[in-house]
């Protein structure tokens, strides 16, 4: 049961990691694993890294709006694209992953150590009751004795009762 449980636990655990946290923080996250894997990919294979979006925006002095800005790809350097990756890799190691892990990995604990302490208890409730049938049951073969005994010496003749109970004589009142 525990383990079926904890295995449950763990495979949820990649399908809701998008969402544990804030969602935007999430959702930035997962962007900037998206745009981490291109980059990593041209790389590997050694292309020129891809220019995204708001590196070929550069701003006109003379206007202060959105419609100023207009694209120059002079302005997109390697330097640019290798500070925007590692702002990248900044973005995707603060979104807190490692907390979020050490959080999973401590309610899980928690889980188990409750599993633990719910077997603990259902275990040591089912040894008092076994005590409690023993002391019934010695109780129990105390008065067989008891009865056994005092069968022998009243059903037998006096001469053979001596004889068979003499090893273990009752004496009265003491079942």
């Amino acid at each position: 049961m525990k383990l079926d449980y904890v295995g449950r636990l763990r495979e949820q655990r990649a399908a809701e990691m998008s969402m544990v946290g804030e969602p935007a923080t999430m959702e930035r996250a997962r962007l900037a694993r998206e745009q981490l894997d291109t980059y990593d990919h041209a790389i590997a294979t050694g292309r020129p890294l891809p220019d995204f979006f708001f590196a070929h925006l550069v701003s006109n002095p003379r206007k202060r709006s959105l419609r100023s800005f207009r694209y120059d790809g002079s302005m997109c350097t390697a330097a640019m694209k290798l500070d925007y990756v590692r702002r990248l890799r900044a973005v995707e190691s603060s979104v807190g992953l490692p907390a979020i892990d050490r959080h999973f990995n401590t309610l899980e604990q928690h889980i188990q150590k409750l599993l633990l302490s719910i077997q603990k208890f259902i275990v040591e409730g089912g040894l008092r009751n076994l005590n409690q049938w023993a002391l019934i049951s010695r109780r129990n073969l105390d008065v067989a004795d008891c009865a056994e005994a005092a069968a022998l010496s009243t059903s037998l003749p006096r001469a053979v009762g001596r004889r068979a109970v003499a090893k273990k004589s009752v004496a009265p009142g003491s079942c």
